[in-house]
């Protein structure tokens, strides 16, 4: 064994009313709670504060801090509204913004509110104590007699026209805005977006030209040649205004707001459109904006503003999901009957209901450590013509609570083939764990690879790992050709070994594929309950066990008996959780090696490494909750098709199967899911030498 150390530079329940009163109850009494639970994007539970009844609690979230490289004045400014309804949604938007963004101190937010709500200005204080934030009053008096009853009572609230008066309410310094609603995420660099050439317009926002236009005015607009030739020369076009880059000074010298109040004193009048305050956009401005990509607006994932009913995504690359339409995904997650696209939105959440039962178990805890996530964009150096190209990667600290000896051991392979994968699933887990600096990396390779090594420490500077030469002869004369040839490399057998390569004083190791992402704190599936079994993995008993073999191996009882008592049930070895210290002393790497040496005289199974763990552990494994594998988006090992989300909650997204997302990516021909991995991708076209 070789290995090269690469320091850093640095009961039965009660029902749910009696819980819920008793709760409130509780609550009423307490002065401040602590709690140290985790959420799916690395966030503490900080203190818990007496609520408002109207007001959600929220955990406090990370402190997402800046790089060496960002400039201090570089400001990017963000404006949302605030309601005690749709507050939940703006904690989950703000924590995406802070989490993808380069430079999060720079992020400057103006939340806009109808009336003064001290509840709701402590929230975002006691959740996000290191935001710069202003709040503003809008009088909502500005549209009364101005709105007239839409197909949605939520479109009717005054708070929705605040946009309309958006360059009145912030101050005069502040010359271009970001608007956004309430209903989305951001898993992109908002920078971008705030970064978008409005050559010379006064706004650019997500632009669709192929919707029917007309059906947003009525018959009695489109029959008035006064008011429709309004939009003669125009082109036909749309825009959601929940998606907005305003160039606040052009609106002001244009009057647009008094522009768009004529065109609802009409309204009122006339009744002209249908949709609450878009349509006085679209009079004003439509097919007279800048376009924006529409990445930017992964929109309608709420359904129709009728029925709300669940919607898939569309294709294309991802930067922002948007829950335009009726249904919230937080409703629809709290109903318990949510859309498999609500899990793309749950991870951040930071909204925590308290039961009795939860506040009873609870001592006095203190919350655990956050992150700093502060990006600096580094040279991309000449590389070796094999190894791919890749920006320097976020450095990401540990809080202050952190114990520096509670360390996490994540093992992968190292492979040129699959590095671009491997660097996504480093970046991710690093983006969404508690505690970043305590993740220790142990990559294995069948050879030494210097370019390869050099990717990863300049792309990861800080990170703690260590490389570790797995012997190809090992398994020489031990693999047999499967159904497809990525499955029969050397390496794809190295997790076999895994116990007998890495250090003695390592007990426990999570083994992870290169072509994953993880979407939740890493330390939830680490802490995994083993129940006294070496090995723990998301278990699956529905699928038709006996496929996995040969007939000659089921009709031989020599062979097939193996499974008698034991559950009919596989997993997939590309996530696991390894007591180390166990698989020693059961010597499981032989036991494997002699089903191996089995196979290449016999035949008895198909599909590379997999069969002789299921030979030697299979049924008798500690199953883990699916969402740690929401496995088979690289479709299946022979065609590799498009798959869409399984249903449920979502911690790993796992590409396993033939396609792997950043191939199809580059193809021009992805699979949508693969739009989900696209912004974990720190690979860069070997056609550009220096990142902007």
């Amino acid at each position: 064994m070789e290995a090269f150390w690469m320091s850093p530079t640095f009961p039965q329940p009660l029902s749910s009313l009696l819980i819920g009163l008793l709760s409130l109850l509780f609550l009423l009494l307490l002065p401040d709670l602590h709690s140290t639970a985790t959420t799916a994007t690395g966030i503490r539970l900080g203190v818990i504060r007496k609520p408002s009844p109207d007001v959600p609690i929220f955990r406090e979230a990370p402190a997402f801090r800046n790089g060496e490289t960002c400039a201090s004045d570089d400001k990017i400014h963000i404006s949302m509204t605030l309601d005690s309804n749709y507050l939940r949604g703006t904690m989950a938007a703000v924590l995406s913004i802070l989490q993808h963004s380069t430079c999060p101190e720079n992020v400057e937010f103006h939340f806009l509110w109808s009336r003064h709500e001290p509840d709701v200005s402590s929230s975002i204080k006691s959740t996000f104590p290191y935001l710069n934030f202003k709040v503003y009053r809008f009088n909502s008096k500005k549209v009364r007699g101005k709105i007239s009853k839409s197909i949605r009572q939520a479109l009717d609230q005054p708070l929705n026209y605040a946009r309309i008066y958006l360059a009145d309410i912030i101050p005069a310094e502040v010359k271009r805005v970001v608007y956004l609603d309430s209903d989305l995420v951001v898993v992109d660099d908002i920078k971008k977006l705030w970064e978008v050439d409005l050559e010379n317009k006064v706004l650019a926002a997500p632009e669709y030209c192929h919707a029917n236009f007309t059906t947003y005015f009525t018959d009695l607009f489109w029959s008035d040649p006064s008011m429709s030739r309004i939009f003669d020369g125009r082109k036909p076009c749309y825009f959601n205004t929940g998606v907005m880059v305003v160039d606040v000074d052009k609106w002001r010298q244009g009057d647009y707001t008094s522009k768009m109040e004529e065109w609802m004193v009409v309204q009122k009048q006339k009744r002209i459109y249908h949709l609450g305050s878009l349509p006085p956009f679209l009079l004003v401005l439509g097919g007279d904006i800048t376009g924006v990509d529409h990445r930017w607006n992964q929109h309608g994932l709420g359904g129709d503003n009728l029925e709300g009913k669940c919607r898939s995504l569309h294709p294309g690359p991802i930067s922002l999901l948007h829950w335009s339409g009726k249904g919230k995904p937080w409703l629809r997650l709290d109903s318990r009957k949510p859309c498999i696209v609500d899990h793309l939105w749950a991870p951040y959440d930071l909204y925590r209901l308290l039961s009795l039962l939860f506040l009873l178990l609870l001592p006095d805890l203190h919350s655990t450590a956050t992150t700093a996530t502060g990006i600096r964009l580094g040279v991309i150096r000449k590389p070796s013509p094999d190894v791919p190209i890749f920006r320097e990667a976020p450095a990401f600290r540990n809080g202050e609570t952190c114990a520096s000896d509670d360390k996490i051991h994540i093992s992968m392979t190292l492979d040129s083939n699959y590095l671009r994968g491997t660097m996504a699933a480093v970046l991710s887990i690093l983006q969404h764990s508690t505690c970043p600096e305590n993740v220790e990396f142990h990559f294995l390779w069948s050879r030494h690879e210097p370019d390869v090594s050099s990717s990863i420490k300049s792309t990861f500077p800080y990170l703690n790992f260590k490389v570790y030469r797995f012997n190809s002869k090992k398994v020489r004369g031990k693999i047999s050709k499967s159904i497809r040839q990525a499955l029969d490399q050397p390496l794809n057998y190295a997790r076999i070994y895994l116990a007998d390569i890495i250090p003695a004083e390592v007990k426990r190791v999570v083994y992870l594929d290169s072509d994953l992402v993880v979407v939740d704190d890493i330390k939830k599936l680490w802490e995994v309950d083993l129940e006294n079994k070496v090995l723990a993995a998301p278990e699956y008993c529905h699928a038709n066990f006996t496929t996995y073999f040969t007939d000659l191996f089921w009709s031989d009882p020599s062979m097939s008996r193996i499974f008698d008592g034991r559950k009919p049930c596989y997993f997939n070895t590309g996530v696991m959780v390894v007591d180390v210290d166990k698989w020693r002393q059961g010597d499981y790497t032989s036991k494997m090696e002699e089903w191996m040496v089995v196979q290449k005289q016999k035949r008895i199974y198909h599909l590379g490494s997999l069969p002789p763990f299921l030979l030697v552990l299979g049924g008798d494994i500690t199953g883990v909750d699916h969402r740690w594998n929401q496995h088979g988006l690289g479709g299946d090992n022979l065609e590799g098709k498009c798959r869409s989300l399984h249903p449920g909650p979502i911690s790993l997204l796992h590409w396993s199967g033939k396609g792997k997302p950043w191939l199809r990516l580059d193809s021009r021909k992805p699979c949508i899911v693969d739009h989900l991995w696209a912004p974990y991708d720190l690979y860069r076209s070997s056609t550009h030498s220096l990142e902007e």
